[in-house]
């Protein structure tokens, strides 16, 4: 990762986590897209929009948060699905407001949703782009 990554996310975030708004005491980058087991030497991993600024490690604050609740975190962005890109893909914060990452700026989606990340892949009734109408029937299923 090029020295001057760090600096450049932690002043996107305002030097706040950008899940919880809390002080980055104890801080770390997060790569949204996993640089999987081994690392990878693809050009884009360690890209402004692939890395969020969150607290604690990854056992604990926000990125302990992220790292063990896998669903959730594919569910609003923190983490993105392989052959998605984190370039076309929003985070959601803790308070519900989603958002595009940018190399020195977020840009909010407009109004902010409450509604689970329109590019999930999750198959829960309600949640994503997964879901598709049921068919109603005109059958007796008894």
């Amino acid at each position: 990762m090029k020295p001057s990554i760090r600096p450049e996310i932690l002043s996107r975030a305002n030097y706040v986590c950008e899940l919880c708004y809390g002080p980055l005491t104890q801080m770390s980058l997060h790569h949204r897209r996993p640089r999987q087991m081994g690392g990878t030497k693809a050009p884009w991993i360690n890209d402004h929009e692939n890395l969020l600024a969150l607290c604690g490690s990854g056992t604990t604050g926000c990125h302990g948060h992220v790292e063990s609740r896998r669903a959730d975190a594919y569910e609003f962005g923190w983490l993105v699905r392989t052959g998605m890109s984190p370039h076309t893909t929003p985070f959601c914060d803790l308070r519900g407001h989603w958002w595009y990452l940018y190399k020195d700026s977020k840009l909010p989606l407009s109004p902010p949703h409450d509604t689970p990340n329109p590019r999930s892949t999750a198959s829960a009734p309600g949640v994503g782009l997964a879901d598709t109408p049921r068919e109603e029937t005109t059958e007796n299923v008894f």
